[in-house]
């Protein structure tokens, strides 16, 4: 079984300390409590990180696959892990 958790993560920028939204998926073969996620992303949406450590991170704590995708000054960048 593929469980797939699909939503907007943001962070502040390292360069200029602007707001960055990034669509996250969530890929694992474990459940995951969406309240779990929820409150990952809460705690991660005042960090100042760029996108790729902001993917390691989600990586690390849900020990799954992890995407992220996000624009950055008009360039669409995606990291997988």
């Amino acid at each position: 079984m593929l469980i797939k958790y699909e939503l907007e993560v943001s962070c502040r920028c390292p360069v200029d300390g602007l707001p960055d939204k990034y669509q996250v998926t969530i890929e694992t073969s474990e459940t995951i409590c969406v309240e779990e996620i929820i409150e990952k992303a809460s705690e991660l949406k005042d960090l100042t990180m760029f996108q790729e450590e902001l993917t390691q991170n989600l990586h690390r704590s849900f020990n799954c696959s992890v995407s992220t995708f996000g624009y950055h000054s008009g360039v669409k960048t995606s990291v997988y892990t």
